[in-house]
């Protein structure tokens, strides 16, 4: 049976609940290594349940199927709010269990099971700990278990049971160890303490426990009220700084600490403020103490984040008095600094990190060395450098594995295309040269997770093609010589339960490739997905889905599973995907194409990539019928794409817009914009009020849809807008989501939206 046929016989809202059910398949996630024992754990599903929980696999044995750890039992409670908007914030959409800690030495578990802590030790015992279950850390020997519970940091001692307050916040919006809204969600900095790697012994033979942690003090931040989806008018309030706000202030914090009898002494240092020394800084987005636990080092970044400093704070320097900190890294950019987590500092040379930049274009890996006694930089040198042959590739990812006995670092970077990610070895031995690398992973394949073994002997990879779906594989690393790279071996595949399928299996639509010259020369990556049953004589209405904007790269060589994209091509579309200027693994002069100037360039690409398709006739597109869709910055460009060229774009569906850019908060604004005061035409062209004149006066051309309790991107920006709409009688379609926030997490509400989307499109593109 065609779609086609299967459309007509069952209705759209069950056809689209079926394809769903086609893409939902059981993949492995968050893999840990236990190398001694030749154990690897994973999150999956069992077959027979929609909830994640802790798998493993003995590598040792002929069997390599997925044994659950526990039996996990649904607590079938709602998730506190502060729990909610972390998953927001981490784009988690799975449930059960996301996150689990690992202590090898002990081979216990620490993991979140709905809003409690939950310790699972070596005998696979189940023991619910005292205290919250959001933002838990264990402590480096596992006795103690660290949480937030309204803005304090408490830790429980997990033999007694007992909890123990460390904090004692000194107002309302006072947090301490917690994160704010702008941190967590524009520099993905999900934490706000950090325990030391190191126990010491006091003179009583107790156990000194240290925590380096931030103060986070939003009592000038604006606040905004959510209305909350019922009929009581209640509110929900949240700390959001629009752009050109007044941000919440940061100051930096020491915790010593020791428990006796049940009894916790508890030793508070304050930092000095970082701004004696540093008065540009206005962020702090990393920050933990070195290996050895004799330093803490912080991340600082100016407002307009162009401006970065790697901070050395030694643990002896650690008073409210000022005194000089050494600086490790400073960097300045003409367009924006990116925040990653692409550093680290070695263990077994204690005055040595690898460091990522893109002070050369293009993020690379260096090592930078200093003297302990001065502080002062010895040494900086590339570890990955680009050749004259190979100028444009970068490192990405958020992980480095650093084997420091070889000398070798391992790392995630896209040398062979920008549509792949691969492990790669490279060397940062002495006299290294910095343009010899080496791939691990089999080509033709983009790599969207990888661990590897804290023993270097394994790693594992999930990854996928246009025409595979998504596998994890684990591999085994071989070495030939002392100073040779590493070369790889299939080791097995990891299978996960699958669920029974209801229905029988979905033909595949393989997507297309393509690239293509802007008009500035620029290569662009884009890909098209046809209709079944495609017949190239047929002119078919397109539909472009966009994102567009920087952070982001949408053209890959991934699989394309059950998604609105699949969707609008089962049932007759071609669709189009293109990664304009803006977007993301480019280098920094691609993606700073956008600075100060959002929603100006995009469009321009987009369209002459569709006009690239028709003009060489590579794809049967009728140029009457092309809409445009995308949510949030996808959104922001779809009313963009309707109102710039409204004689090319037939209709535009925006989810979740941003619509005027002082509507959104400034970690991500500000990045990209400047602050408003600074740049009141830059803010004035790409804010869509801006071409307010030139929306359609048609109807059934623009719909807009938004949750009403989205708290990242807010509906009043959206209010303006059609407030603007109606003055100007330009007539548009709004579906409100009464309680979703930015990302739609019912199914039901996603196959109605879907639903009425792709009905509008058939009925009127």
């Amino acid at each position: 049976m065609t779609t086609t046929e299967k459309y007509k016989k069952d209705s759209i809202e069950s056809f689209i609940q079926t394809c769903y059910a086609d893409g939902q398949k059981n993949n492995a996630s968050s893999f840990q290594f236990d190398s001694a024992n030749d154990i690897i754990y994973f999150l999956s599903n069992n077959a027979d349940s929609k909830q994640q929980l802790i798998h493993y696999i003995d590598m040792k044995s002929d069997n390599k199927s997925p044994t659950p750890l526990f039996k996990y039992v649904d607590p079938n409670v709602p998730l506190s709010i502060e729990a909610q908007l972390q998953r927001e914030r981490q784009r988690v959409m799975d449930d059960g269990i996301t996150q689990y800690s690992f202590n090898k030495s002990t081979q216990t578990f620490i993991v979140p099971i709905g809003n409690n802590i939950h310790q699972i030790d070596s005998n696979r015992q189940v023991k619910e700990i005292p205290g919250s279950a959001y933002l838990q850390t264990l402590s480096s020997d596992s006795k103690l278990v660290a949480f937030v519970s309204e803005n304090n940091i408490w830790v429980t001692d997990i033999g007694s049971g007992v909890k123990h307050q460390l904090t004692f916040s000194n107002g309302k919006h006072v947090k301490n160890g917690d994160i704010g809204f702008v941190y967590a969600e524009e520099f993905s900095r999900y934490t706000g303490y950090w325990w030391s790697p190191k126990v010491e012994r006091d003179s009583n033979g107790n156990d000194v426990y240290s925590i380096f942690y931030i103060r986070e003090d939003e009592t000038k931040v604006r606040e905004f009220l959510v209305s909350e989806s019922n009929y009581k008018g209640g509110v929900t309030t949240y700390k959001y700084p629009l752009a050109g706000d007044e941000n919440s202030v940061v100051s930096c914090h020491l915790i010593r600490f020791h428990i006796a009898n049940n009894q916790i002494t508890i030793n508070n240092t304050d930092l000095f403020d970082l701004k004696s020394q540093f008065p540009w800084m206005e962020y702090i987005v990393r920050a933990n103490f070195t290996p050895d636990g004799a330093n803490v080092w912080a991340q600082l970044v100016d407002r307009n984040q162009q401006h970065l400093a790697l901070v050395l704070i030694p643990l002896d320097k650690f008073t409210p008095t000022p005194v000089p900190l050494a600086v490790l890294v400073e960097e300045k950019s003409d367009y924006w600094v990116n925040v990653v987590d692409l550093i680290y500092f070695c263990k077994k040379t204690a005055n040595q990190l690898i460091w990522s930049s893109e002070s050369s274009g293009y993020r690379h890996l260096y090592l930078i060395s200093w003297d302990p006694a001065t502080l002062t930089i010895t040494e900086k040198r590339p570890i990955t450098q680009a050749s004259a042959s190979d100028a444009n590739w970068l490192v990405h990812g958020d992980k480095l594995f650093v084997d420091e006995d070889k000398k070798f670092v391992y790392f995630i970077a896209n040398k062979e295309t920008p549509l792949e990610a691969h492990l790669y070895v490279a060397s940062y031995a002495p006299n290294n040269d910095p343009t010899k690398i080496s791939r691990l992973t089999k080509p033709n394949f983009y790599h969207s997770s990888i661990e590897v073994s804290d023993n270097f002997t394994r790693f594992v990879a999930t990854c996928s093609n246009i025409t595979t779906p998504l596998q994890a594989h684990v591999y085994k690393l071989e070495y030939n010589g002392s100073n040779d790279f590493p070369t790889t071996s299939s080791f097995f595949q990891i299978v996960c339960h699958q669920p029974e399928p209801k229905s029988a299996p979905l033909k595949h639509l393989v997507p297309e490739n393509f690239t293509f010259k802007n008009s500035h020369g620029v290569t662009l990556y884009g890909q098209v997905i046809k209709p079944e049953n495609f017949n190239p004589e047929t002119k078919y209405p397109t539909v472009l889905y966009v994102y567009g904007g920087p952070h982001v790269q949408i053209v890959r060589n991934q699989y394309e599973w059950a998604s609105s994209r699949s969707l609008y091509a089962r049932l007759g579309f071609i669709v189009v995907m293109i990664d304009n200027m803006g977007s993301t693994n480019r280098g920094i002069e691609f993606e700073g194409k956008l600075r100060c100037k959002m929603g100006t360039l995009e469009i321009n690409d987009q369209v002459e990539g569709l006009e690239y398709l028709m003009n060489q006739s590579k794809v049967p597109i009728d140029r009457n019928r092309i809409a445009i869709t995308g949510w949030s910055y996808g959104g922001y460009l779809s009313l963009m794409g309707i109102a710039q060229r409204p004689d090319f774009f037939k209709i535009a569906i925006s989810g979740a817009p941003v619509t005027l850019w002082e509507s959104y908060n400034t970690g991500y604004t500000e990045r990209y914009m400047g602050v408003p005061k600074d740049n009141v035409k830059g803010y004035e062209i790409s804010n869509v009020s801006h071409y307010i004149d030139n929306f359609p006066s048609e109807e059934n051309r623009l719909i807009i849809i938004h949750g009403l309790q989205d708290e990242n991107v807010h509906f009043a920006g959206t209010q303006v807008l059609l407030e603007q709409l109606t003055t100007h009688q330009k007539p548009y379609i709004l579906k409100l989501l009464v309680k979703e926030r930015h990302s739609i997490r019912n199914m039901d509400t996603r196959i109605y939206i879907e639903s009425h989307n792709i009905k509008h499109l058939l009925k009127n593109l």
